[in-house]
């Protein structure tokens, strides 16, 4: 599975993913924007409330825990709270990035980036967020202007007294879509390598008797849920139903060219149970396999 650390990160430390419920906005605590007039560097310290930074020019090199970081404009990088942290060597002049201090009203979840793919479906993550600890953001723009909004609803002008928690709010969904929308992506580009070949492979053994999801995942080492959900986003249905399609293609061809009997068809195409194959091939084509056998022979004497 493609991973979306990229080389502003430094070493092959695994990206965690915040899962955030949102049962209620997240509660704002304060935010700015900065910017350095000469070479800086992030002070050591540890807080007890989650931090956003988004970079918006040159870089800070930044270090959390034993994990190092080089912010670049467009990223996003997600502190969470008593995580020691600081910044391990001088940033150039002009430095400039936002930052947000919040709270979750419900406690997160931690995934791995392999759990998260699970989960980018709306189906699948309900009503959480999904925020990587880092992210290079593909549309910083977007997030620049929420951040801005967010910055003038934070000075208290707004008299909705939450206003600035449902802004933060705002601001988190976006980050999150850009995250599921770069998953996604990332797992359309590795399935279009092996997809003509799964293709393939599933015509040729359209006829056995073990030919399943399950299997097919196996064979071509995807995640099953994964491999459904992308086979059907690529073909418009589901794999199971696409593997119906191939045994049913089959059976019209025997039906149509051999003197083979209902059971023996079904055999033919990996289906031993004959009332399933008779039950399958009704939903999918409306009649059974003998009127379809009987409607063949009456179309073809009435070609001649």
């Amino acid at each position: 599975m493609t991973s979306l650390m990229n080389c502003s990160t430094k070493g092959a430390v695994p990206i965690a993913i915040l899962q955030l419920p949102l049962v209620e906005p997240l509660t704002y605590l304060s935010g700015g924007q900065f910017l350095s007039t000469g070479t800086w560097v992030h002070r050591e310290r540890t807080i007890d409330s989650y931090e956003l930074i988004l970079g918006i020019s040159e870089v800070m090199y930044f270090q959390i825990g034993d994990r190092l970081y080089e912010l670049a404009p467009g990223d996003a990088l997600l502190l969470q709270p008593d995580e020691h942290h600081r910044g391990y060597r001088p940033s150039p002049a002009n430095l400039s990035f936002y930052w947000f201090h919040f709270q979750c009203p419900v406690e997160p979840s931690l995934l791995a980036e392999e759990e998260a793919i699970d989960k980018e479906q709306p189906s699948a993550a309900g009503d959480a967020l999904l925020i990587p600890a880092y992210l290079s953001t593909p549309i910083p723009a977007r997030l620049h202007i929420l951040a801005q909004q967010l910055l003038h609803v934070g000075t208290g002008r707004y008299h909705h007294p939450r206003s600035a928690d449902y802004f933060l709010t705002s601001l988190l969904i976006e980050l999150s879509q850009q995250y599921v929308q770069q998953l996604q992506m990332a797992e359309e580009q590795t399935l279009d390598h092996s997809f003509p070949r799964m293709l393939e492979w599933l015509r040729l053994h359209a006829g056995d008797k073990q030919l399943t999801v399950e299997r097919v995942a196996e064979r071509f080492t995807y995640n099953k849920d994964y491999l459904s959900r992308m086979f059907k986003r690529r073909m418009g249905i589901n794999m199971l139903a696409y593997i119906h399609r191939l045994k049913l293609d089959r059976a019209k061809d025997l039906l149509s060219r051999t003197p083979l009997n209902i059971k023996e068809v079904a055999d033919r195409v990996g289906l031993e149970d004959d009332k399933q194959f008779i039950k399958l091939f009704k939903r999918y084509e409306g009649l059974t396999p003998t009127q379809y056998r009987k409607a063949f022979i009456l179309t073809h004497m009435n070609d001649d």
